[in-house]
C-alpha cells in the first residue's frame, strides 16, 4: 500500500497566506446613482460616506450602511468627524451640516459662516479645530472654527486662488490648502491658522488643479493634480510640504482622489479610470481595472483603506473578503459638442441630472486652458450653449467640470 506523504500544519498554513492577496473590493454597488464623493472613518469599522444627496453610516467595516441624511436637490462633497459624536458635511448648494450624535440628527449650520460660501469642497480638523475650504467652481474662500463647530471665521482668498479644493492641517495653526489660481494648480501654506498664506507649490499649467492632499508622514506628503490633459502628475514632497516636485505618468491626467500606505505603494484614480498603483513611489503606474469616478482614498493602516467614487471600495491585505460587490458601469456625463462656421462656432447640449456648478473650457492637446467658455451655475435639465473660438484653427479638447465628474470631447 502506497503510504500518503503528511503535509504538516504550519506549512499549510504558511502556504495558505503565502496565495491569500491583497487588493480593492467593491462593497456597494448600489449605494449611489451618480457618485460618493468622499468617506471618513474614525476606526476600521465605523465611518460614513457623503453621496450625491445623502450621508449613510457603517459600523462594520462598509458591509451594511445606514440612511442617516437624504438632501434632494444639494450634492453632498466632505465629510468629516473629530469623534463618534461630532461630525460636518458641506454640500455644493450652500448648506453646510453638523451632527453632534452620531448622525442621528443632523442641522444646517451655514448662516454661522459670516461669509459668502456657496460650497464646501474640503474639510479637515485638528482635536476641535475645524477647517473648511471651497469651492471647485468660484469663489476661493477659507472657513475655520475653534469651538467645534459653533462659530466660525470666513477668510476670503480670491489674493491667492480662483477655487479651493482640500484643506490638510497638521496642527492648530499649521497647514496647507489645495486649488487653483491663474497660473494653474497651487498648494498654499499658513502657520497662523489662515489670517496670511503663501504659495508652496504652483504646477504652472492654466486649468489645472491640486485636487488632493495626502500627509503620510509629517515629513512625506502627496497631491493629485487634475487636468484635461492626456498625461497628468501627482506632487510629492519629502521636507513637509516647503517644497513640492512632481511625478509625471502616461495615462490621462484627471486624477482626484490619491492615498499612500507607505512611502512606495499607493494608488491614485479619477474620472475616466479607476485604481492606479505604484509601488515604487510613484515612478511607474498598474491599471487594476477596478473602480470608476474615484475622488477619495481613506487611508487609515498600511493594511486598510476605503475609497469613493462610483460606490465604497475597500483595501485589505490578505485574506480578501469572500464576499465582493457587482462591477458597476459607470454612468457618462450627457452633453455633446457640434460645430459650425469652419469649426470656429461651437454649439453644446448638456443634460444635468441636477442642478450645479458647470464649467466649460477650451484646451490645447496638452491641456492648457486657452478659453473659459462657461463658468456659473445652471439648473437641471437641458441646456444649449454656443460660443466663438477665439483660439486660432488647431485641435483641441472641450472640457466640462460638473459636480460629479468631468468629461472631454476632441475638435
Amino acid at each position: 500500500m502506497k503510504k500518503i506523504k503528511t503535509i504538516p500544519f504550519f506549512f499549510l498554513l504558511f502556504l495558505a497566506k503565502s496565495i491569500a492577496q491583497e487588493g480593492w473590493v467593491n462593497l456597494a454597488p448600489n449605494l449611489s446613482d451618480v457618485r460618493i464623493d468622499d468617506v471618513y472613518f474614525i476606526n476600521p469599522d465605523t465611518g460614513w460616506l457623503a453621496g450625491t444627496s445623502v450621508i449613510r453610516k457603517t459600523t462594520d467595516g462598509g458591509q451594511t450602511w445606514q440612511t442617516q441624511l437624504t438632501t434632494p436637490g444639494q450634492y453632498l462633497r466632505s465629510i468629516e468627524f473629530l469623534n463618534a459624536n461630532y461630525g460636518f458635511c458641506g454640500t455644493l448648494d450652500g448648506a453646510f451640516y453638523r451632527t453632534t450624535d452620531g448622525g442621528e440628527t443632523w442641522t444646517d449650520i451655514s448662516s454661522a459662516i459670516p461669509g459668502n460660501a456657496p460650497g464646501i469642497c474640503g474639510l479637515s480638523h485638528r482635536g476641535q479645530n475645524v477647517y473648511g475650504c471651497g469651492i471647485w467652481s468660484f469663489p476661493a474662500y477659507f472657513i475655520k472654527s475653534y469651538d467645534a463647530g459653533d462659530t466660525w471665521s470666513y477668510k476670503d482668498m480670491s489674493e491667492h486662488a480662483v477655487a479651493l479644493i482640500e484643506p490638510l492641517f497638521f496642527h492648530s495653526d499649521s497647514g496647507f490648502v489645495a486649488g487653483q489660481d491663474e497660473l494653474g494648480g497651487v498648494i498654499l501654506f499658513t502657520a497662523d491658522g489662515g489670517e496670511t498664506w503663501e504659495e508652496v507649490h504652483n504646477t504652472g499649467v492654466s486649468g489645472e488643479y491640486v485636487w488632493k492632499l495626502q500627509m503620510l508622514t509629517r515629513d512625506t506628503l502627496f497631491a493629485s493634480v487634475e487636468n484635461f490633459g492626456p498625461t497628468g502628475s501627482i506632487l510629492v514632497s519629502h521636507n513637509g510640504g516647503k517644497t513640492w516636485f512632481p511625478k509625471p505618468f502616461n495615462f490621462w491626467g484627471n486624477i482626484q482622489a490619491i492615498g499612500f500606505i507607505t512611502g512606495s505603494k499607493g494608488w491614485v484614480g479619477g474620472y475616466f479610470d479607476g485604481f492606479h498603483e505604484t509601488t515604487d513611489g510613484g515612478d511607474t503606474w498598474t491599471n487594476l481595472g477596478v473602480g470608476n469616478t474615484l475622488n477619495r482614498i481613506f487611508v487609515l493602516s498600511p493594511e486598510l483603506a476605503y475609497a469613493s467614487g462610483e460606490t465604497v471600495y475597500k483595501f485589505v491585505g490578505p485574506p480578501l473578503p469572500s464576499a465582493t460587490g457587482e462591477p458597476v458601469a459607470k454612468k457618462e456625463l450627457d452633453w455633446a459638442v457640434a460645430t459650425a462656421e469652419q469649426g470656429r462656432h461651437l454649439k453644446i447640449t448638456l443634460n444635468l441630472r441636477q442642478s450645479g456648478a458647470v464649467q466649460l473650457g477650451l484646451y490645447n492637446m496638452e491641456g492648457r486652458l486657452l478659453q473659459m467658455l462657461h463658468n456659473g451655475r445652471l439648473p437641471e435639465g437641458q441646456h444649449q450653449l454656443e460660443h466663438q473660438l477665439e483660439a486660432a484653427a488647431g485641435a483641441y479638447i472641450v472640457g466640462l467640470q460638473l459636480n460629479e465628474g468631468i468629461g472631454g470631447r476632441g475638435l
